[in-house]
Formats: structure tokens, sequence, C-alpha cells
């Protein structure tokens, strides 16, 4: 008798089966137990059945499960859903696991700064220095405690002067005029604070034919200051006053210069010479430089540069008829008639760096007014005898307004400080 091979759909094991079986009759798979039906299209189904099934090979009728009984063998499906319930187990006690350890985890990630993605435990990591902002000079909140009859102005920011090598000697090198002279970052030690905790300082003067002109040095700090700490290392002496300022009177150590603070606000402390001198001062900063002359305005606000860690400013009639003179006095004659027509002035000093050298030079910025445009061509050629061979000196005439920038060599604000 013929017989025909299928295969298991299960194992895909090869069937022996006897020819003549009918569809739809199941047959069972001797490897893995299971057992499947005769599909109507499979060639031997449509042959005439015999009438004695063969002896050999396996009988193409079901048996009876009491005659031969299925192995015991787990079907695919029973096994794909104890696979899912294990994995569902497994992820159930692990969230339960981190619900209740997750304040210790917490404390653990806080207790020590993370480390950043692909660094070694054992290599230590060397600490980003923050980025230091730059502020607008006319945007410094010292200059709402300046009076309105100052007319000239003196500004040095200093986390931005700390972050270049050429503003630390602005902050070191003495500046000097005649015999005497002082350093800035001698300022902040007057009053038992750290460079540090400084961040801007505005000297303003009035500078007119008064000798000594007033003067005022407005130290603002990065957070607020103990008054009580300072009055102390200063052992300062409370002054009275009509407008119920807090003012002390105090001497500056190892200079023995008498000076008189007023502690302004929390960040604020305004220096000068006399305690009077102090009383006229606005008890609230006054808003966007509206006590200064529209010049001093002028520059600070349409003439400035966006960033310039040290600046000056100033405007006079007649810088010779003020206390200035005295300066101006030791200048050639011929030079002196060049300069005579300026007004108003503001010269910005930038620190730079070449990113391909790294080489450290000083950009300078000026706007000058003068009296004419006949002056402003005047102190153009000055400024152009004057240029140093390692300067590259740019200027633009617009009427009185003459605008100035060259490059210089470091040691430039050491000269200049200097004299």
């Amino acid at each position: 008798m013929t017989t025909e091979t299928l295969t298991c759909p299960y194992c895909n094991a090869a069937i022996s089966i006897q020819a003549g079986c009918s569809a739809g009759q199941r047959i069972v798979c001797p490897r893995c137990g299971d057992s499947f039906p005769l599909r109507s299209n499979d060639s031997f189904t449509d042959r005439p059945r015999p009438s004695q099934p063969a002896q050999t090979g396996i009988s193409a009728e079901l048996p009876n499960k009491e005659e031969v009984p299925l192995p015991s063998r787990w079907s695919n499906r029973l096994i794909g859903c104890g696979v899912v319930c294990v994995m569902l187990f497994m992820a159930g006690g692990g969230l339960v696991f981190m619900l209740m350890t997750q304040e210790q985890r917490r404390a653990y990630d806080t207790s020590r700064p993370p480390r950043r993605p692909g660094k070694q435990r054992s290599v230590p990591e060397v600490e980003e220095v923050p980025r230091v902002v730059s502020v607008a000079p006319d945007k410094l909140a010292a200059l709402g405690y300046v009076p309105a009859r100052v007319n000239f102005l003196f500004a040095a920011r200093v986390p931005e002067l700390l972050a270049s090598p050429l503003g630390m000697q602005v902050l070191h090198n003495p500046i000097q005029q005649g015999e005497s002279s002082f350093r800035l970052e001698n300022l902040p030690k007057w009053l038992g604070l750290r460079l540090e905790d400084i961040d801007h300082v505005v000297f303003a003067a009035q500078i007119d034919d008064t000798v000594p002109p007033p003067f005022f040095l407005v130290l603002r700090t990065t957070g607020p200051y103990d008054e009580e700490q300072l009055r102390q290392h200063v052992k300062g002496t409370r002054v009275p006053s009509p407008s119920k300022k807090t003012i002390y009177a105090f001497r500056v150590p190892q200079q023995d210069i008498p000076l008189n603070a007023w502690f302004a606000d929390a960040h604020t402390v305004v220096l000068a010479l006399l305690a009077n001198q102090l009383e006229p001062l606005p008890n609230q900063p006054s808003a966007d430089l509206h006590q200064l002359s529209g010049e001093l305005r002028t520059i600070l606000k349409q003439r400035r540069e966006s960033v310039a860690p040290v600046w000056i400013a100033g405007h006079s009639p007649d810088w010779r008829k003020s206390w200035a003179a005295v300066i101006l006095n030791r200048m050639k004659k011929e030079d002196l008639e060049k300069v005579a027509s300026l007004r108003t002035f503001g010269v910005f000093f930038v620190p730079t760096r070449r990113e391909e050298t790294q080489e450290e030079f000083l950009i300078v910025k000026g706007a000058l007014a003068c009296k004419d445009e006949s002056g402003a061509r005047k102190i153009d050629e000055y400024f152009r005898a004057l240029r140093r061979p390692d300067a590259d000196l740019k200027t633009v005439l617009d009427g009185p307004w003459l605008t100035l920038q060259f490059q210089t060599s470091p040691d430039f604000l050491a000269r200049i400080l200097k004299r």
C-alpha cells in the first residue's frame, strides 16, 4: 500500500501517512505529540480509502484517548504565557523596589556633584569657570547715586577685569599722579572687603576751579554686606545727618586720609572727603541717568561701547578754566591749542585676545565732541602725531564729533596710569 509524507505544522517533522485519508481527519505527530487535521487540498485525500488499514506505518484513524494517550508536553501558547507572566512579575517587583528606596537614592545623588558622561572616576574633573556677563556703561547701578553736578566719571567693573590678564594690570598697577599713587585693588580693603566682593566702582568728581575738586567714590558689592561689620573694621564714628543718612567718619589705614562713608543700601557704599558732600545725594538712586548733564548722557547712552570694563567720560565748557588745567599746562603750547576745543569725551578700554595666537592686546575706543568741526580736525591731527608704531589708529570725523579706535600693546594702560 502506498504512503504519503506530510510535514508537522508545529515541529516540521516528516510524517508517513497511508494514502486515502479523508480531509479533516486528525493526525498525531509522533515527535511533538500535537495533532492537526488533514487539509482538503492535500493530494492524497481524494483517493479511495482502503478497506483495511495497513499494518505498517502510522494509522490514519485517530485512536481513542484511552488507548493512545497524548504525550505530556506544554504547548507553545502555554510557554509564551508563562514567559509574559515572569516578565510582568519582574517589572512589578522592580517598580516597587524603586518606590520604596526613592528617598535614599535621591540623598545619594545630591550628596556629591554629578559626573559628566565619559569621565572616569579616577580622573579628577576641572571645574568650569563661570562666564562673566558684561554690563553696558550706562547700566552700572552705582551711577544712580552720583550727584547732578559732577562732570567727570571713571568706572571699572571688577568681574570683567579679573577675567582678563590686561584687566588684572588695571587692578594691580598703581595709578600715579605726581608723587601720590594708589591701586584699585586696595579700595575694597579700606572697608574690609575683598576684591571679589566688588561688582563695580565709579569715581565721580566735579572738576571746576575748586581745589581739591569734590569727588565721590561709589562701590557696588556683588552681594549684601554687613553694615556693622564694615563699621567695626573702619572704626567709624557716626556723623549726625540732617537727611538721616547713615554716615560714618573714618581714616584710611596706612595713608591717614580722612573719609566719610554713607551706607546707601545693602549693596552700595559711597565715600566722600567731607560728610556734608554726602547730604545732597539722592536717598534713592536716580533712574536712567537723569541727574547727569545732557552731554554726559549722550556719551554714555548714544556714543558708548556696549562692552567696556573700564571707561572714562567727562564734560566741561572749557577745561582750561577748571582744575584740569593743572594737567593741561604740562602739555606743549602747540598741543594745548589743538585740544583746547575739546568739550565732551568718552574713552572705553576693551581687553581682547586673539584666539589663534592667544596674544593679549588692548582696544581703545573714543568719542570726542569739540567746539566745532575745525576743532575736531585739530584733535585728529594731534592723535595721529601721537600714534605709536604698534597702534592701529582709525578715526572718523562727523561734524564736531571725532570717533577714534586703535589697538595697542598691553602696557598701554600701565603707561597711561603712571602719567
